[in-house]
């Protein structure tokens, strides 16, 4: 028998190390994130929403570091006063941020600085003083997630029975929900269109009717809204929705979430406390006139900045109340929706530990985070995720940082291993019918990435997509863009390293636009990056911008469109793909991504000449190529005729962006 005490602290349990190294991999992020903290400047402003709380703005940049959601930033306009601000979201060109200030309905021209380490550094903490908490902390399910102990069976005896919903669940989804409510981790394996979101709302539906309070996480806004949504509409007539028991905290991406006042803080408080709202309103209104009277006065005039400072006092006054009224609904509510970034900055949600933590597109999301995730749950973890669509993004080189946030709980748990060797993993649910895509589509998805591991049903509305232009009839279509003599080159300017190629560029706005006006709905994808900058500003040029979406693959992960126009750029002179294009984990993450987004018709952009000289047999281009008819479902780009219009348009293109001296080199 040991003498030794039993641990007091989770530090002292055999989880500690563990804990400590995640930490340490947070501290190595924060650390690389400010060596590339820098300012950026934006322009174009709009205000795209505006409550009693807050003002939402859109900015475009030429690019947009790494930011996650809740992030703070500081908008530096000219000689005018900081504003603070949080960011919502932030792609390659668009920045939308979140301030009390109202800036008005345009914003030509300001600066964003922001520290984005702030969040690894608010996670690292929340690792930290885990490790001074009480050892009586059940740690079953960290373990099982840093792969210490096997993932346990799912316990199916005894388990309350499965909800009346309002959508009958096929065989798979029916599987996660008889084993989740068994378990304590308990991954679903969500390619796309399998209904991952639904299967996400049916989760949630089950737990709460067995008296459970549900925590549901993702790492951006847009997937906790789609979240949200799909599990209020699963709530409904249980009455926790009217109660304003179901609370979207944060900043909402989608207007339909917005536009749902039962759900969000606002909204509750609204109804609840209509005087502390107006109060609040008020007092930034009364702000706002300040900081005018301010601008307007004397270089130095004591009473307009007497009054500023008082107004400012009132508004901070508020703002708390209001933030301890929000800490409120916490604690009664039933269903929250965060995003990772909010869990760790709040402290009412941090402490209020529901019995089931969900965290969304958790393939995207590094060990480290989903153990914070592990961490705040009582009793269950339920993942959701695809393991073959875009990884973690790790800005440190440290391999312990590579360890912790470069791989995600699929792969720390051995369920990747387990699929690549063709085993069952038993903590894990494959989702296998998909919905979304056309069976020209869906098939060939399913054998490039899935092993042809999935079904598709074949849905009616998406079979008529194929019907509109362009290529009236065709679900697939290969164009050879040497037949407009397109070339590729290497950016040296904007985005040094990425790739162009003007022609390609105009071929897939011409594409999307004969879909969009047909009524579809359309994304343009790229692998790189200034690709995506000459799509986006052709678009602009065609006043397609609000219509169309342009952007590289990681962009449109979780979203789908009636077509998807796939514009590779790899040509002549170029004379190898990049890591984006070669074989290898990469590429086929985001071939998958790019073709699955599709629902009724695909088109892709590529240089045969190039395909068949420079790309390895084992190219997830090329091997993309051939399931998809190959040679034979390739068509001639453009007419001889619009080749030259074509290319005095690219070059002139080019010469405004980057420089005349830039279009000798194409």
């Amino acid at each position: 028998m040991s003498d030794a005490a039993p641990p007091t602290t989770l530090g002292e349990t055999v989880l500690g190390p563990h804990l400590g190294a995640a930490a340490i991999a947070l501290g190595d992020e924060a650390e690389a994130i400010d060596r590339m903290d820098e300012h950026v400047e934006l322009g174009d402003g709009r205000l795209v929403a505006a409550g009693t709380e807050e003002y939402v703005y859109r900015f475009r940049a030429a690019a947009v570091p790494r930011a996650d959601p809740d992030t703070p930033v500081t908008l530096r306009t000219g000689d005018r006063e900081p504003v603070s601000a949080s960011v919502v979201s932030a792609d390659e060109f668009d920045l939308l941020v979140a301030t009390g200030r109202d800036l008005g309905a345009r914003v030509a021209r300001t600066r964003a600085q922001s520290r984005l380490s702030f969040i690894p550094l608010a996670m690292r903490g929340r690792l930290v003083a885990s490790l001074e908490e009480a050892a009586a902390r059940d740690v079953a399910i960290p373990l099982a997630l840093c792969g210490l102990v096997p993932i346990a069976a799912p316990a199916l005896d005894g388990a309350p029975p499965l909800p009346s919903l309002r959508l009958t669940p096929n065989r798979a989804q029916r599987t996660v929900l008889e084993r989740v409510r068994g378990s304590r981790l308990h991954l679903v394996w969500g390619p796309p269109g399998t209904g991952k979101t639904t299967t996400l709302g049916q989760v949630v539906r089950m737990l709460t009717d067995a008296g459970e309070r549900v925590l549901i996480l993702a790492h951006a806004n847009v997937a906790v809204d789609a979240a949200t949504l799909r599990a209020a509409d699963l709530l409904a007539g249980t009455g926790l929705v009217e109660e304003g028991a179901v609370v979207r905290l944060g900043t909402p991406r989608l207007p339909e979430v917005r536009a749902r006042a039962e759900i969000t803080p606002e909204g509750i408080l609204g109804r609840r406390d209509p005087a502390l709202m107006e109060a609040l309103a008020h007092a930034r209104r009364e702000r706002d006139r300040a900081v005018r009277a301010v601008e307007r006065a004397a270089p130095y005039d004591p009473f307009a900045v007497d009054r500023l400072a008082a107004v400012r006092r009132e508004v901070r006054s508020v703002e708390r109340r209001v933030r301890d009224a929000e800490g409120g609904l916490i604690a009664e509510a039933r269903v929250v929706a965060a995003t990772l970034s909010r869990l760790v900055l709040s402290r009412a949600l941090w402490e209020w530990r529901p019995e089931t933590v969900v965290l969304d597109e958790a393939a995207a999301v590094g060990v480290a985070p989903a153990l914070v995730a592990a961490l705040a749950a009582r009793h269950r973890l339920v993942l959701f995720g695809d393991f073959r669509q875009l990884p973690p993004i790790v800005a440190a080189d440290s391999e312990i940082a590579h360890r912790w946030l470069g791989r995600s709980a699929f792969a720390s748990t051995g369920a990747e291993e387990a699929v690549d060797q063709g085993r069952e993993h038993p903590g894990m649910t494959l989702l296998d019918t998909q919905y979304r895509m056309a069976r020209e589509i869906g098939e060939p998805v399913s054998r490039l990435a899935y092993g042809g591991r999935i079904a598709t049903v074949d849905m009616t509305a998406v079979r008529r997509i194929a019907g509109r232009p362009p290529f009236p009839g065709e679900r697939i279509v290969l164009e050879d863009t040497d037949a407009v003599g397109a070339r590729a080159a290497v950016d040296t300017v904007v985005a040094p390293g990425s790739r162009f190629n003007p022609i390609s560029a105009l071929l897939a706005v011409d594409r999307a636009a004969a879909a969009a006006e047909a009524g579809s709905s359309v994304a343009v994808i790229t692998p790189y990056r200034s690709q995506a900058r000459l799509l986006w500003s052709l678009l602009r040029d065609r006043d397609l911008g609000e219509r169309v979406n342009a952007a590289t693959v990681h962009r449109f992960q979780g979203s789908e469109s009636d077509v998807v126009v796939i514009d590779l750029v790899d040509a002549a002179p170029l004379d190898r793909p990049s890591r984006l294009t070669a074989a290898g984990d990469t590429a086929l993450r985001l071939m998958n991504v790019a073709l699955s987004r599709a629902r009724g018709k695909v088109i892709v952009l590529l240089s045969q000449t190039f395909l068949e000289a420079h790309q390895p047999a084992a190219s997830p281009v090329v091997r993309a190529w051939h399931l998809l008819g190959g040679a034979e479902a390739t068509r001639p780009a453009v007419t001889a005729s619009q080749e030259m219009p074509a290319r005095g348009r690219a070059a002139a293109l080019v010469a405004l962006m980057y420089g005349s001296g830039t279009r000798d080199r194409i």
